[in-house]
């Protein structure tokens, strides 16, 4: 070892004995019988606080874990049961199937879109529509997406039916997004 070393070590040997003897020999307080201890001038320690007091009398004293006499008890009644009414029966409104059916081909229809028009010069036009990821080129009469009929094709808009309710949908042509 090092000197330096071997002199931390000695320190940490002396410092660690001298806590021992604290702890245990320099906390231990001895009082002499009937004397003050020797830092204190002050009144002398009472060791038995008990012997202090004054003996206590049975004539006051309460058992407080006696039952208390009927006559301080009060009853106090439940108020009766109230009747509940019987809850009022609702009938319940269930869509027939071919509502569920209307209510679907709208929710399809809405997703169409009239992206442009083709005018052939000869009187026939052709729109171009768009739903989802999917992108159609019909004309007038023609089928689009399966189940959807283009009514009407003009200038400005397209009529589209669904073919099996029949709800049908007025496209206007969409401008550039």
């Amino acid at each position: 070892m090092v000197p330096r070393t071997r002199w931390l070590a000695g320190l940490c040997v002396v410092v660690g004995l001298l806590g021992v003897y604290q702890f245990f020999y320099a906390r231990r307080i001895q009082i002499p019988s009937g004397k003050p201890p020797f830092h204190s001038s002050a009144s002398p320690i009472q060791i038995n606080r008990a012997e202090a007091l004054p003996p206590a009398s049975s004539e006051g004293a309460k058992n407080i874990f006696a039952p208390l006499p009927s006559s301080r008890i009060k009853r106090i009644e439940p108020p009766p049961p109230t009747e509940i009414p019987p809850p009022e029966i609702q009938e319940v409104h269930l869509p027939t199937p071919e509502e569920v059916a209307l209510q679907e081909a709208t929710a399809a229809l809405s997703q169409i879109r009239l992206l442009g028009l083709l005018d052939r010069g000869d009187g026939r036009q052709t729109g171009f529509f768009a739903r989802l990821s999917e992108t159609a080129v019909a004309g007038k009469s023609d089928l689009i997406f399966g189940h959807f009929l283009v009514r009407d094709l003009s200038s400005t808009a397209a009529v589209v039916q669904e073919t099996v309710t029949h709800a049908e949908v007025t496209l206007p042509l969409s401008g550039p997004r």
